[in-house]
């Protein structure tokens, strides 16, 4: 979750910068931009989904002993491609990176208090990972 907060500063930074807009005058198309962005974002994704399956399952967290690892990591991976998308969209309502930064960090605490207030103790694990 603090990766969704920096991505969607960054987002917002490079339109700030008019960066995007400067690509596209040299000739980028705005479906590149952000394939690039997303290629690199799942990427991302997909390796920290990975570590956070071999950490868990290597300190024999319940979770990952009682459920089957593929579907722990797709679980994972799923929910961060998501996260991804959402700071996509957040980073187009958006025009200043310090407001960028503090909605961020507003989504990162609704999501802390809404996992820690639904889950059990045993799942504070993943709530601290997420």
């Amino acid at each position: 979750m603090f990766g969704f907060t920096f991505r969607i500063n960054s987002l917002v930074l490079e339109k700030e910068l008019k960066l995007r807009q400067t690509m596209s005058i040299m000739g980028l198309y705005d479906s590149a931009y952000w394939a690039s962005w997303f290629i690199w974002e799942g990427f991302m994704a997909f390796l920290t989904s990975l570590l956070i399956v071999a950490f868990g399952t290597m300190f024999r967290d319940d979770v990952f002993m009682k459920n089957n690892i593929f579907l722990v990591f797709l679980l994972f991976f799923l929910f961060m491609i998501s996260m991804v998308s959402f700071a996509f969209m957040i980073s187009t309502l958006l025009s200043k990176s310090s407001s960028a930064t503090t909605v961020g960090f507003f989504i990162l605490a609704f999501g802390l208090v809404t996992v820690a207030s639904v889950s059990s103790p045993e799942q504070s694990f993943i709530v601290i990972i997420l």
